[in-house]
């Protein structure tokens, strides 16, 4: 007997399914697809990000990144993509934002200022120049607030207590650490033949002319056996807001986190080591780390504050350093806007008077020698900054006397030439 399909009792076997009532049909429930579920979360996210926006609590703030972060990650167990991965660290660094935000509600504005910076140098794209001007209040709260600020920026992890495994250096003649903008690099040992330094002056032009900035016209390379700079970006703004301004504030220390070149820099030793702007930074950090020695160090229109005046004070007190001579141009605006970001020296330093600068650096570290220069007319010019300007300021055209230093020539080969003297 053959089967009558009903919905009551349904064939299973074959046969023709009834004609639709209209409303007795049955009808499977929609299946979630992994896009659909995909596409919810999204719209979700979006959702939290909106309403993240017209929170007026730090706390909820960061709630609402959080959870958003979560969603992401939600969405990335079902279909990852570097969009998804870019969307996570925006997140995780907004988080980190508010987190120091939070900080500075508790008035705890040491961790307050490194959650801070932490997230700006994560995702500066993120941040306004508002945001980047409210780390350098928070810095000054900081400022104010610590005894002995020299020594808490710089404070770092105990490194296995100062290993006593002595360190060797790779003796380098005169350095040349460039500051702000400068991305290039030039490292001839003395004695090497006339064909290779050809080669490296060439190399060195190039990179100038790539950037669009004649780095090559400040440098004396018959002074000069190494030479680096390592800038985040060969625009001004750009390097002051992703790696300077975090340099100012560490003392140095954010630089050689952020840039693999500075490895090139390690290991050694200097008879002269000369510094221009943020490249003073630079310098102190590599010092105080001990990844670099030098007898005496040149700073020209450097990047300082109170506390890196200290630290070089130091150096020169613990005999690390023989000499540290300041040559500033009247006119150059990089020193005193370094200053400004201190407390310390806004109260006692006459922006962009170089005499209140020149005596604010001798009342601080009267070890340190300071030459002044006329520059320009009357208002700042970064022409009075470039170091093309200090060089023919400075009047150094001194060079080896291409006498070999006893004691370096190794079998069938040259030894090392004499240095240049110092200026």
């Amino acid at each position: 007997m053959g089967c009558s399909p009903t919905v009551a009792n349904p064939c299973t076997g074959g046969g023709t399914p009834p004609p639709s009532s209209g409303h007795d049909q049955y009808v499977p429930p929609p299946v979630d697809t992994g896009q659909e579920r995909y596409e919810k979360i999204g719209a979700e996210v979006r959702r939290v990000l909106a309403e993240a926006k017209t929170h007026a609590s730090p706390q909820a703030r960061l709630e609402a990144y959080t959870h958003a972060r979560d969603l992401y990650r939600q969405q990335q167990a079902i279909q990852d993509s570097h969009a998804l991965r870019e969307a996570i660290a925006q997140a995780e660094a907004m988080i980190t934002w508010y987190g120091g935000v939070q900080e500075v509600g508790n008035k705890n504005y040491l961790r307050a200022r490194d959650k801070l910076m932490a997230a700006y140098k994560a995702r500066p794209e993120l941040f306004t120049d508002a945001d980047f001007k409210y780390i350098a209040e928070i810095n000054q709260r900081l400022l104010a607030t610590q005894a002995n600020m020299s020594r808490a920026i710089v404070l770092q992890a105990p490194e296995a207590a100062e290993m006593s495994v002595e360190r060797t250096y790779v003796p380098s003649g005169n350095g040349l650490i460039g500051g702000t903008t400068w991305i290039a690099g030039y490292n001839v040992p003395a004695g090497s033949s006339p064909e290779l330094r050809a080669h490296a002056k060439k190399r060195f032009r190039e990179q100038a002319v790539l950037a669009g900035i004649p780095y090559n016209e400040a440098v004396d390379f018959d002074r000069f056996s190494f030479v680096l700079g390592i800038a985040s970006s060969t625009a001004a703004f750009t390097d002051l807001r992703k790696r300077v301004l975090f340099d100012n504030l560490s003392a140095g220390k954010a630089t050689p986190q952020m840039q693999s070149a500075y490895n090139s820099l390690k290991g050694r030793s200097f008879d002269e080591l000369d510094c221009h702007s943020n490249g003073a930074m630079i310098c102190l950090a590599a010092l105080e780390n001990k990844d670099i020695v030098a007898d005496r160090v040149v700073l020209y229109g450097p990047q300082i504050t109170p506390e890196s005046l200290a630290l070089w004070q130091q150096l020169i007190k613990s005999r690390r350093v023989r000499s540290v001579q300041i040559y500033l141009n009247q006119n150059d605006p990089v020193p005193a806007v370094a200053m400004a970001f201190s407390a310390k020296a806004a109260l006692n330093v006459g922006l962009l008077d170089v005499k209140a600068m020149d005596r604010f650096i001798k009342d601080s570290a009267p070890s340190i020698g300071v030459k002044v220069f006329s520059c320009g007319g009357l208002v700042p010019t970064l022409e009075c900054h470039d170091l093309r300007t200090y060089k023919t300021n400075r009047g150094c055209n001194k060079t080896s006397s291409g006498e070999v230093v006893p004691g370096t020539a190794l079998p069938g080969g040259r030894g090392l030439l004499e240095p240049p003297p110092p200026c």
